[in-house]
């Protein structure tokens, strides 16, 4: 399961922080990165740092059968941009590639997908809002904060401080304006307070740094720091990605992978050309986490990282986690680490799995992945 390329943030609003200030421009004095690419499309150099991915995936498979590879695809135009870029990187030395790729937005969004009807109804708003601030309690805020209900206000003071010496300060006013503890809107259940504009920078500095793209800041940004602020993203994204939303959108996704591991009378090679939700629901699913520095947190999703897992013949799994270590050239690492557990047992995976469907989507979402997986076959 890949995530998708190093994308521009264009449009990207700022949400529960300012009420009077959804727009991201509202809390920087200089200008946004020129993305030079419509919106959440991949910049230039993230599409060729996929492709160097897949040429580095090629360097140490090379004896894979690219004729025995299918390709499953959401469709936004920047998981299809990552699809072609891997399989570019992937062709022969003339440049071929024969593998069959296929449009699938039910595999991406059972409840919602970009196309076609949904199969699985979402879960319960207060079952969303109780399991998010569960994780708020629970998790601790980056850059040694800690938990919001008993946080470092100092500490916290410094970090919002640090982004402001790069940022400036917009309409929308000081940063440190909005150091108060991050809080659940018990009206929409909206994260409130900084982290949505830590976030949306934290993005902008390591996405223009990722794509060679020059991004003016008041005090240079060291490399360092792009990626401490980088935990940003991942801890806003463990708060609002919780199981009650996950599940009823990755359903039928997470079943074909199961379904495929499983299938002994045929192996193949499977890709998966997601989001990074598509990385986190499987972290659920399979109960996993993973290191990938120099990202902190505990299971950072950067963009082209993926999931890999590699069926065994007792049953089991080994899983790894691959990602790019950006240095804004276009042929970054790719680095491989264990997963944690690295090994996965996938009949009681299959078991979690559809517990957890019937659960948090019901019976009917099981049956109508099943029925829709029926139909195709990898």
């Amino acid at each position: 399961m890949y995530r998708h390329c190093v994308r521009s943030t264009s449009g990207t609003t700022v949400k529960a922080a300012n009420p009077d200030y959804v727009d991201g421009s509202s809390y920087t004095d200089l200008p946004l990165p020129d993305w030079n690419t419509p919106a959440k499309w991949c910049t230039g150099q993230g599409a060729k740092l996929i492709e160097s991915e897949g040429k580095q995936l090629r360097e140490e498979n090379h004896k894979m059968d690219m004729s025995l590879l299918k390709v499953f695809v959401d469709t936004d135009q920047r998981d299809a941009t990552t699809a072609n870029s891997l399989l570019t990187g992937l062709a022969d030395k003339d440049g071929i590639y024969v593998s069959k790729v296929e449009y699938f937005p039910l595999l991406f969004n059972a409840n919602e997908p970009n196309y076609g009807k949904g199969v699985c109804d979402a879960a319960d708003g207060q079952l969303v809002s109780a399991q998010k601030q569960r994780r708020l309690d629970t998790t601790p805020m980056p850059m040694g904060i800690g938990l919001a209900g008993d946080m470092n206000q100092t500490r916290y003071t410094e970090v919002l401080e640090l982004m402001e010496s790069f940022i400036g300060i917009g309409a929308a006013g000081p940063l440190t304006d909005l150091a108060s503890p991050p809080y659940l809107n018990k009206t929409n259940g909206q994260l409130t307070g900084a982290p949505g504009v830590m976030k949306l920078f934290a993005q902008n500095l390591l996405y223009a740094y990722a794509s060679g793209i020059p991004y003016k800041t008041h005090a240079p940004a060291s490399r360092e720091q792009i990626y401490q602020l980088s935990s940003w993203i991942y801890w806003y994204r463990q708060i609002n990605e919780i199981p009650a939303v996950l599940v009823p959108e990755k359903a039928c996704g997470v079943l074909s992978i199961i379904m495929t591991l499983l299938d002994t009378s045929k192996r193949r090679n499977v890709i998966y050309v997601g989001h990074d939700s598509d990385l986190d629901a499987l972290a659920h699913f399979f109960q996993l986490r993973w290191k990938a520095p120099p990202f902190p947190g505990p299971r950072p999703t950067p963009p082209g990282s993926s999931l890999v897992f590699s069926p065994n013949s007792d049953g089991t799994a080994l899983v790894h986690f691959a990602y790019q270590d950006f240095d804004s050239t276009d042929d970054s690492e790719v680095k491989v680490v264990p997963a944690i557990p690295c090994r996965v047992d996938l009949h009681e995976a299959q078991a979690f799995i559809e517990k957890q469907i019937i659960q948090l989507a019901g019976r009917g979402c099981l049956k109508g992945c099943r029925r829709t997986l029926s139909r195709f076959r990898v």
